[in-house]
């Protein structure tokens, strides 16, 4: 049903479906996303995000690079976030189908400097061929952190906590048989209101085709 109203010239559809078919599609179907922020609390009662956010098309992106960039992200009052931005690509010949989804923040400041993190970044890479699939992480990181003034490198913040402020995770990931997804740092807060920050968020999947 499509209905115009005329007055204000407004068009409202129900019940709208639609569907597409993709060219490219050789070794492998595409799927994924990339995800600078994303914020969920009290049992996903309140939500901000995903932003900037990406999705993969089945097809890949014909072996371009796209993206999103936002100068700056509104976290408030949870925390301050500078820039974000997400990457994607996706390209695929009939032996081999390969991609890598990217998320990044340019810093997070929680509790007024207490930590203070800056070039996150999360990348999931993917590649498909005859022989199966393989999918890392690399890329995965941060530029520096501090905590209460103390520097912190990767893999040392992992596991970290202020009490009363938040636990700290780095380089969260889950493997899948076609893929895999990793969240860079994740920012459980500990003020009472069960949010938890995701920064550098990326997941790529690569399924067969079917095709010979």
């Amino acid at each position: 049903l499509d209905v115009k109203l005329v007055p204000t010239n407004t068009q409202v559809r129900v019940a709208h479906t639609g569907a597409k078919l993709a060219r490219g599609v050789k070794r492998g179907l595409f799927a994924g996303f990339a995800a600078a922020t994303q914020v969920t609390a009290l049992s996903d009662l309140v939500k901000s995000g995903p932003q900037p956010q990406i999705r993969m098309p089945c097809q890949g992106t014909l072996g371009k690079e796209k993206g999103k960039d936002v100068a700056a992200v509104d976290l408030s009052p949870l925390a301050v976030v500078g820039a974000a931005s997400t990457r994607q690509l996706g390209k695929q010949r009939p032996g081999k189908a390969q991609g890598y989804e990217i998320a990044r923040v340019a810093s997070i400041d929680l509790g007024d400097g207490a930590l203070v993190i800056t070039g996150i970044q999360g990348r999931a890479n993917v590649t498909r061929t005859r022989d199966g699939v393989t999918a890392d992480t690399d890329g995965t990181k941060f530029l520096t952190a501090t905590v209460n003034g103390t520097e912190y490198s990767f893999p040392e913040l992992d596991g970290l906590s202020i009490p009363g402020l938040v636990e700290i995770e780095t380089g969260v990931v889950e493997e899948f048989k076609s893929g895999i997804e990793v969240t860079a740092v994740r920012l459980t807060l500990l003020d009472g209101s069960g949010a938890v920050i995701d920064l550098g968020h990326a997941k790529l999947l690569i399924a067969g085709t079917g095709l010979k």
